[in-house]
């Protein structure tokens, strides 16, 4: 590459990475666990994109996200179906495909 010239970080292949190791495909919020997240390249996971175009928001849509999360699991009983499966949709970011939980509030 020249210097001063244009890269670009496909993070849809970067978040398949074998580095991630086992099925990169793979439910599995263990990932994310502090012990494998300092076990990994520090480069290997940008969920907000990178460089001067990278998302503004980052820091408060983490926060907010913690928060919103915090107070839902200390309302609520939250209950998947035994038998769902999971399947991802793509539209903007990732979520559950036809996912319908339970909801109830804690006593």
């Amino acid at each position: 590459m020249k210097a001063g010239g244009w890269a670009a970080v496909l993070t849809m292949g970067l978040h398949r990475d074998a580095a991630w190791g086992g099925d990169v495909d793979a439910f599995d919020p263990d990932r994310f666990r502090a012990e494998r997240v300092r076990a990994r390249e520090p480069h290997l996971y940008k969920p907000f994109g990178t460089g001067p175009r990278a998302c503004i928001g980052r820091q408060f849509a983490l926060h907010a996200a913690c928060l919103a999360l915090a107070e839902i699991v200390r309302s609520f009983d939250v209950e998947v179906p035994e038998a769902y499966e999971l399947s991802v949709a793509e539209g903007g970011f990732f979520m559950p495909e036809n996912l319908k939980v339970s909801i109830r509030p804690r006593a």
